[in-house]
């Protein structure tokens, strides 16, 4: 509210439960469509409880319009029968 619409920072919030939780993967699309890796798989992500959010940082979209659909995908990178659900998600956007 208030702003020129022109991204500054954004921060995601999500929340998952998964049975090898580093194996996750997290990609956020802005409305303009630009895709960048909001977390990385394999990384240092041990056990996690089923109500932790994560807050991530982004600063790859400055400049973008903040209006529109954003979408997030979550790829799990180990197949071997492992499972997880990503049961909430969001995001908030600073803008200038």
């Amino acid at each position: 509210d208030g702003s020129n619409d022109s991204v500054e920072f954004v921060r995601v919030f999500v929340k998952f439960s998964h049975s090898v939780p580093k194996s996750v993967g997290l990609r956020l699309m802005s409305p303009d469509g630009t895709v960048i890796n909001a977390m990385q798989p394999m990384t240092n992500v041990g056990s996690i409880s089923s109500g932790t959010f994560f807050a991530i940082g982004v600063n790859s979209f400055y400049g973008e319009s903040m209006e529109g659909t954003w979408t997030i995908v979550a790829n799990d990178y180990i197949a071997d029968g492992t499972s997880g659900i990503l049961t909430e998600w969001g995001v908030t956007i600073y803008g200038n």
